[in-house]
């Protein structure tokens, strides 16, 4: 029974051929008409591209005819042309046009039913140019008034006649509503290649090579074909079918090889002669990349013969030339080759590899151990397979190639059949998996694991050792009541008998866990403790430093960087790159914190995709959108967290996924995109139930910055307060820069909570974070310039610009706080700041701290107004009094709510001591008395 066959909804990784198709077809609708050709390999997507174009096509009014050229069809002319032209004219009538009646026996020959209805004659003698025109007038007719598109496929196989056609159309369309897309091959060489590219180099036809996929692409068309899909079965696929979308439907519809592709190399291989047909078998029993010095022993052929033999294998398109090697074209080329091999041969030309790859000696390194055991096990030597496949395994991990690692040992477990033996593959398997961000399929594992063991009664230190491996796993994945239960059992499990490598993890772990109870200091006691073990090993040593640098960074960065060079060196000593690479990453966030640098986290995210360790990848992500965000490189930002997002989907990692998207409705925020923010705060809130730091910076983060950055500085202090209380809470959280923002903000406005709250801010070392300490800087400056004290908060001013330079919206925002308190108390340089904020948010379309910069510069600061020590929003309120406008209509202009616009008018009535609006109005209209003092506030 044939399966069902397997179609991605979407098209994945064409976006911008898409795009170009589309903007060809709206100019064809618009009258300016041409030819795209789509060219690339087998499956490559060129059909459906050109279907996608198509329905859209039709959904937009245009007409749209198909016509294809098949294998056999090189003796049949126009057949391409005869398909697409008779739908054509199933649907259309044949026009009643004087003009074209001239042209129909040109067309004779290629829609016949004309020559039945319209004509009494068979065409005679007519030229491919007066064919090709006969063809640009029909179409231009069928075309209006919503333009037509044309679709010929697969013109590799096509006619003469029919490519003669095409390139006087491709000449000669250009004045018509008419689209032609052509797809072809762009091998082997074929008259169809030859016209792409005389066509290419007069511009009479837009190229338009597809690429294979690549693998975050095949990723998301695999899951997209098979939601239900497990990991294992998505990354073989993803292997197998080497970035071709037709062989990733192909092999999610159906395991082994598409029974078309399976023929398609038979085909090639019945091109071949007897012996080159077995040097390509033998080739194919070596792998996909095979040494062609390995050939002439298991074939008993000398190296002229097999460098033929391989060199026809190239002609026949079953091969490829890989550097200096040879390989198959995709990983199915060679599966479906050695599909054809009877299985005594094979196991009789793995047996003759396996014999030369090992006299090979120096060469028989990690990929030569892969290879070695995939020959032992093709020549039914299963145990040697599988401790070979074990130790390339256990190479692969410690080189950080993880995701190899993940398949080498699941073949390892599978034809071992020792319990000992899979029983450390198991181990070495839940590592790989949980460093890969797979937790679950680690656990899983370790699952599994612990229940062979109890089955043959296995020993309690082989017990406890797994429990620790699964404890360390749930660790990664940030499982911790899954931890602590582990960690619980491996204690139990190795009481009294626990070597001093073990202890130094158990503590390490335990150290993980008060960490992420918010217990730093017992999570620094507990590292230092396993770090000093005389017998700790290299990882538990660079987990040690990793949370000692973890538990300093709240505190003081330059203690944990040093803590996080101590972890790198220890990495780099002793060839640890997963460690290596979790140091990079930390070093990253220090550079992060001290200047937004990006330096060491894009080494750590270029690290953690080399060696497949996506969930740090998907941690750095996340550090990387920060740190862009916080200069307000917003779309940057946004795709970091983008990139993030699919990889917290791919892997489970709910927590993460989360998080980023806090970040995200933080960037809507930053845009002034309220909808949009919420939506993400949502999703945010709604995957950490509970959570007092998410929803802290929920309101201080995302809502309270939007209001900041809008000009409603009372709806941010009220958001932000919320964030405060909330935080009160959780006083090991980020140093973000909201926090600084509120006493700075509460200091501006001269609100009576401003010096506790700044006090506060002082003793969260929220400078640990360079922006904020422009931030808090400034909140002391307008102190102390509001105590009398200039000069000093000249000087903090000037430090607090310092810290801000890399921040410059940030510092023109900080300035735009202390401009109204600096005019008041006569300090700073705020008649310098102002126009350069107002250029900088014009800029960014800030437009409410726009407004407020303006009226800064436009207001008049007299003594007699500075007195009263009015807040700048006061200050705005007043205008208007003065103006003479009504308080909704105030609320209307300063977009507050009228109780708050209220509550601004009683603070001027009691700061001015008067008693209705008239009076306030009589007293700031009247003239100076120099006399008067500022009254008490």
């Amino acid at each position: 029974m044939t399966p069902p066959a397997v179609l991605c909804p979407v098209v994945i990784g064409r976006d911008a051929e898409l795009a170009g198709l589309c903007a060809a077809l709206d100019a064809a609708v618009a009258g300016r008409g041409g030819l795209v050709w789509l060219v690339g390999q087998s499956g490559i997507g060129k059909s459906r591209l050109a279907r996608e174009l198509a329905d859209r096509a039709r959904a937009g009014g245009s007409a749209v005819a198909v016509g294809r050229a098949v294998p056999a069809g090189g003796s049949t002319p126009y057949r391409p042309w005869t398909e697409a032209l008779l739908a054509l004219l199933r649907d259309h009538r044949l026009p009643a046009d004087a003009e074209l009646h001239g042209w129909l026996p040109a067309l004779a020959a290629i829609v016949p039913t004309i020559a039945v209805s319209a004509t009494s004659g068979d065409g005679g003698e007519v030229s491919a140019a007066v064919r090709g025109e006969a063809v640009v007038q029909l179409l231009g007719r069928l075309a209006r008034p919503d333009g037509l598109l044309i679709v010929l496929e697969d013109l590799h196989w096509a006619d003469p006649d029919t490519l003669a056609v095409l390139e006087y159309v491709a000449d000669n369309v250009s004045a018509e509503r008419v689209l032609c897309v052509a797809t072809s091959r762009d091998e082997p060489a074929s008259a169809a290649m030859e016209l792409i590219g005389r066509l290419h180099s007069r511009r009479a036809a837009a190229l338009m090579p597809l690429d294979r996929l690549d693998e975050v692409q095949v990723a998301a068309m695999a899951r997209l074909c098979a939601p239900g899909a497990d990991e294992r079965r998505l990354s073989q696929v993803a292997r197998t079918a080497d970035g071709v979308p037709f062989l990733v439907e192909e092999l999610l519809a159906a395991p082994g090889i598409p029974r078309s592709f399976a023929d398609t190399v038979r085909a090639r291989l019945a091109e071949l002669g007897e012996a080159e047909r077995s040097v390509v078998e033998a080739a194919a029993v070596l792998g996909r990349h095979f040494d062609w010095r390995l050939l002439p022993p298991m074939t008993g052929l000398g190296p002229e013969p097999v460098s033929a033999a391989l060199a026809r294998g190239v002609e026949c398109l079953l091969l490829v030339v890989d550097g200096a090697g040879f390989g198959f074209r995709h990983a199915l080329t060679r599966q479906a080759v050695l599909a054809e091999v009877l299985p005594p041969r094979r196991a009789a030309l793995a047996a003759a590899g396996l014999q030369a790859l090992t006299a090979a000696g120096p060469r028989l390194d990690e990929t030569g151990a892969e290879v070695a055991a995939d020959l032992a096990a093709q020549a039914g030597d299963l145990h040697r397979a599988g401790v070979l496949l074990g130790d390339a395994g256990r190479a692969a991990l410690r080189r950080g190639a993880l995701q190899t690692a993940i398949d080498t040992l699941h073949r390892a477990g599978e034809v071992l059949d020792e319990p000992a033996g899979r029983g450390e593959v198991d181990r070495l398997l839940i590592e790989a998996l949980a460093a890969a961000g797979r937790v679950d399929d680690a656990l899983a594992t370790g699952e599994r694991a612990l229940n062979e063991i109890a089955q043959r009664g296995g020993a309690a230190i082989e017990r406890g050792e797994l429990h620790l491996q699964l404890a360390q796993a749930a660790v990664t994945g940030t499982r911790w009541s899954v931890a602590t239960a582990h960690l619980h059992a491996a204690r139990d499990a190795v009481a009294g008998s626990a070597s001093g490598a073990v202890a130094a993890q158990l503590a390490v772990l335990e150290a993980e866990i008060a960490f992420a109870a918010d217990d730093i200091e017992r999570a620094a006691a507990l590292a230092e403790t396993a770090r000093a073990i005389p017998q700790a090993g290299p990882e538990a040593i660079c987990h040690a430093l990793e949370v000692i640098g973890r538990a300093a960074r709240t505190r003081d960065l330059a203690v944990a960087g040093r803590a996080f060079e101590t972890a790198l060196a220890t990495a780099d000593a002793a060839g640890l790159p997963l460690w290596r690479l979790r140091a990079l990453h930390e070093l990253g966030t220090i550079e992060l914190f001290t200047e937004a640098g990006t330096g060491r986290l894009w080494q750590a995210r270029r690290l953690a995709e080399q060696l497949g360790a996506w969930s740090t990848a998907a941690v750095v992500d996340l550090q990387l959108c920060a740190a862009v965000q916080t200069v307000f490189a917003l779309d940057a930002a946004a795709e970091h967290a983008r990139r993030g997002l699919a990889l917290c989907e791919r892997l489970g990692l709910d927590r993460l996924r989360a998080r980023l998207h806090y970040f995200l409705a933080e960037n809507h925020a930053f845009r002034r995109e309220r909808a949009e923010m919420e939506h993400h705060l949502a999703l945010a809130l709604a995957g950490a139930p509970g959570d007092l730091v998410e929803d802290a910076f929920a309101w201080g983060g995302a809502r309270g910055m939007l209001a900041l950055l809008d000009g409603d500085w009372d709806g941010a202090l009220d958001c932000l307060a919320r964030a405060a209380v909330l935080l009160r809470r959780t006083p090991h959280s980020e140093p973000a820069e909201f926090r600084a923002f509120w006493p700075l903000l509460l200091t501006a406005v001269d609100d009576r909570r401003a010096a506790s709250e700044l006090a506060h801010a002082d003793r969260a070392n929220l400078t640990i974070m360079f922006c904020n300490r422009g931030l808090l800087g400034y909140a002391h400056a307008i102190a102390a310039g509001r105590d009398g004290d200039r000069v000093r908060a000249g000087e903090l001013a000037r430090a607090a610009d310092t810290a801000l330079i890399r921040a410059p919206v940030w510092g023109h925002l900080a300035r735009l706080c202390a401009a109204g308190p600096a005019l008041t108390d006569g300090w700073g340089d705020p008649q310098q700041w102002l126009p350069e904020a107002l250029e900088c948010f014009t800029e960014h379309d800030l437009h409410g701290l726009a407004l407020r910069c303006r009226d800064l510069l436009g207001r008049p600061h007299t003594a007699r107004w500075d007195r009263y020590r009015f807040t700048a929003r006061e200050a705005d309120v007043l205008e208007l009094v003065v103006a003479g406008l009504a308080n909704k209509q105030i609320a209307t202009r300063l977009r507050l709510s009228p109780r708050t616009v209220e509550k601004h008018v009683e603070s001027l009535l009691r700061k001015t001591a008067t008693r209705s609006r008239t009076q306030l109005v009589a007293l700031l209209n009247a003239p100076a008395d120099p006399t008067d003092r500022p009254r008490p506030r």
